[in-house]
């Protein structure tokens, strides 16, 4: 009994994401955070008393014992390690540990994380546990949604004054306080908003739905008659391109390439010409999107495109982008299906065209001076500025903003512009981790995706499951490394980090035959 308790409360866990506290200063921020703790916190004490009275001698040791044993969870373990070291040796300790009312990150906040994923590695040990709990992450992502798409069912009264009765907090309604648009699908698909769901942030909303889709693929990849999830992954794409995030975009199309080419690489006959001809059927439609973006059907039929691939490009350059992109595509795709002499020739072209790729980029002279994506650029010379002052453990977390003020790069302002001139983050994953927690946190923080990478080439064979799911599995982490390269990681996306990072400590744990019994592909 007290150990479904703890299964329980790690379910409820999840619906963090739901709460919005309105009358809060930081109302998509707080609750969520509050939440996710007492739900850890009572999880972890009913996992106490089963210890204490409800489990057999030695099984919480075996338990440790076993789950220990996995080097995916030892990599974790000292990431968390090394995140608590630099919070101690902090330049502002207290706030390192236990961050502030806007973002609720920090050392305790990272006890919670490391705690709710050693709540799944301890006591998630069978397939149909990890199925329930993606229904679950699934439920929890369909209420965010719906969250965000109740926002914009706005009953406009007589007087055309928005009526909402439900207490949504909503970004559809302009300045003068009526609707932005006077349809709902109006609203919801207008380019001057972005889709932010009960996050309150749409690139919060676009990594986690990243996740979100896995799921849905994963369950349909077990049960392949059950389309509804197929269907699940699609509805929740089209609301990760209504939030405009080009950085969750790219990954999720990396993602793409890297599911699609390992498919290809382990099927053979009609199996394989299906996955070539979806690979080259997507990479030509993105192509056509980045090409046609500027046009006058586009831009009047769908305005959102033009943010989300209007990179400062022109066409023509956007045209030799997408022509680059292809090339590097159809490359790998001979590396991966070619003879070995073929592989080196395949191998070499594709580092020739890398080369020149990065040379391309850097003479590009058209992104606008404040667009978002160079003042990124701009904040990470400031990352790397502090990371030279404190290399080992860094300034701590939640401690940027000393960073940031020291090494103030003045492009940030631009006279008579509304320009961002203040960062309380790198807008990197990496350069976060780099100044926050220095080379040690950084290097814990990489050594868990090199852990993975080395366990799935290690420990999946061709005979371990379907192709289908160790694809999924092994395309997930290289979409969420693209987008964090120029995204930060909130609470949101670090359930749903912790929660993957779990399942693949057990899913990689249980090696080819293990798994294939576990649950009929």
């Amino acid at each position: 009994m007290l150990l479904k308790l703890t299964k329980f409360f790690t379910y409820v866990s999840l619906f963090a994401v739901l709460v919005v506290l309105t009358g809060a200063f930081f109302p998509f921020i707080g609750g969520k955070a509050y939440f996710f703790r007492i739900a850890v916190e009572v999880a972890a004490a009913f996992a106490l008393l089963w210890w204490a009275f409800e489990s057999a001698p030695r099984e919480a040791g075996h338990l440790l014992r076993g789950a220990f044993r996995k080097p995916l969870v030892v990599a974790v373990s000292v990431f968390a390690l090394a995140f608590l070291l630099a919070a101690l040796f902090a330049d502002n300790p207290y706030a390192a540990f236990w961050s502030n009312y806007e973002r609720g990150e920090g050392g305790f906040q990272m006890l919670h994380y490391y705690a709710f994923f050693m709540l799944l590695a301890l006591f998630f040990k069978e397939a149909r546990d990890w199925e329930r709990f993606f229904k679950v992450a699934v439920l929890a992502a369909l209420l965010m949604v719906l969250y965000g798409a109740g926002s914009a069912v706005l009953n406009v009264s007589p007087a055309g004054a928005p009526s909402n009765p439900f207490g949504f907090v909503s970004v559809y309604v302009g300045p003068d306080g009526k609707p932005i648009a006077p349809t709902f699908l109006g609203r919801l698909f207008s380019p001057e908003v972005r889709f932010q769901g009960s996050l309150g942030n749409p690139a919060y909303v676009a990594p986690y739905l990243m996740f979100t889709m896995f799921y849905c693929f994963y369950l349909f990849s077990r049960h392949t008659k059950r389309w509804w999830w197929v269907a699940g992954g699609v509805f929740f794409f089209v609301f990760l391109i209504l939030t405009q995030t080009r950085g969750a975009l790219i990954g999720t199309a990396a993602a793409a390439a890297v599911f699609f080419l390992y498919a290809i690489a382990n099927t053979e006959g009609k199996s394989r010409r299906t996955y070539t001809i979806l690979l080259w059927a997507l990479a030509l439609l993105y192509g056509a999107l980045l090409y046609y973006r500027t046009s006058e059907f586009v831009t009047s039929n769908f305005p959102v495109l033009e943010r989300i691939f209007g990179l400062g490009l022109s066409p023509s350059q956007a045209g030799k982008l997408w022509l680059a992109a292809a090339a590097a595509l159809l490359l790998l795709n001979v590396f991966f299906v070619a003879q070995q002499k073929m592989r080196v020739v395949a191998a070499a072209l594709f580092l020739a065209l890398a080369v020149g790729g990065g040379w391309y980029v850097r003479t590009l002279k058209q992104f606008p001076a404040a667009d978002s994506f160079a003042t990124r650029v701009w904040t990470w010379g400031t990352a790397v500025e502090g990371f030279k002052e404190r290399p080992l453990l860094g300034w701590g977390p939640e401690n940027f903003p000393a960073v940031f003020d020291r090494h103030f790069d003045p492009r940030h302002f631009v006279p008579g512009q509304g320009t961002e001139t203040w960062f309380d983050r790198a807008h990197s994953v990496l350069f976060d981790y780099l100044a926050e927690t220095g080379l040690v946190g950084l290097l814990a923080y990489l050594a868990i995706f090199i852990t993975f990478f080395r366990e799935f080439a290690r420990r999946v064979r061709a005979s371990a499951e379907r192709v289908l799911s160790r694809a999924l599995v092994v395309a997930l982490p290289v979409g969420y490394l693209v987008q964090a390269f120029a995204l930060f990681d909130v609470l949101p996306v670090y359930i749903n980090l912790f929660l993957f990072l779990a399942f693949a400590s057990w899913w990689l744990s249980l090696g080819a035959q293990a798994h294939h019994g576990a649950l009929p592909a």
